[in-house]
């Protein structure tokens, strides 16, 4: 059940994130794309789905600059996925409820090629306090962006390349992302809504 909300404001940007794992500090530079997966009580009791949103970023690697060595190398860029619990809705109203995940809910979620990664609870202030909040970095993956005009100039094999490409890629991510429900059956409405038909 989508919403106006920005969980991710202004705030967030310029933030330094510490990771353990691997030791390590990375800044948000650059808001890319929020999303939110809401879920009502009843939806949550049958299913045991918590309401999240989750947050593309670009950040970079904050090195130690009293080093020689630090200095001469340039900042490595890379994304950053955040994943935050939020209140669940009630189908009569707008009224946000949430419940705090058991500890084992917590645990076991992984990401392919990762640089850093950090799980933590919200504090009292969050949103839902003791509630998940994750943060993945990312190696940022080098490429073109694929506008209209660049699709546009494409051979018809190419095109049809690319959309198997993406339907495979796609299909990977969402499983990971909604972790939580059973894999999704392609639609190829999915093109429209990516610019890809």
């Amino acid at each position: 059940m989508p919403s106006d909300n920005r969980w991710f404001d202004r705030t967030w940007l310029g933030k330094t994130i510490q990771f353990t794992n691997p030791p390590s500090a990375w800044k948000i530079t650059q808001k890319r794309r929020e999303s939110e997966d809401r879920f009502t009580r009843d939806e949550y009791e049958t299913s045991g789905f918590f309401s999240e949103s989750s947050c593309i970023f670009l950040c970079e690697e904050i090195t130690d600059t009293s080093h020689p060595q630090a200095q001469a190398q340039a900042q490595t860029q890379a994304i950053m996925k955040v994943r935050m619990q939020i209140p669940n809705t009630t189908a009569e109203s707008d009224e946000e409820e949430y419940d705090q995940p058991p500890e084992a809910a917590l645990r076991g979620r992984t990401a392919l090629e990762i640089k850093a990664l950090q799980y933590e609870t919200q504090a009292e202030e969050g949103c839902v306090p003791g509630g998940f909040l994750d943060f993945i970095v990312m190696t940022r993956v080098e490429g073109v962006a694929l506008s209209g005009r660049y699709l546009r100039g494409m051979e018809i094999d190419e095109r049809r390349d690319l959309r198997e490409a993406f339907k495979a890629s796609y299909l990977y991510i969402v499983d990971w992302e909604t972790w939580t429900r059973q894999s999704r059956e392609w639609n190829d409405k999915e093109y429209w809504a990516w610019g890809l038909d």
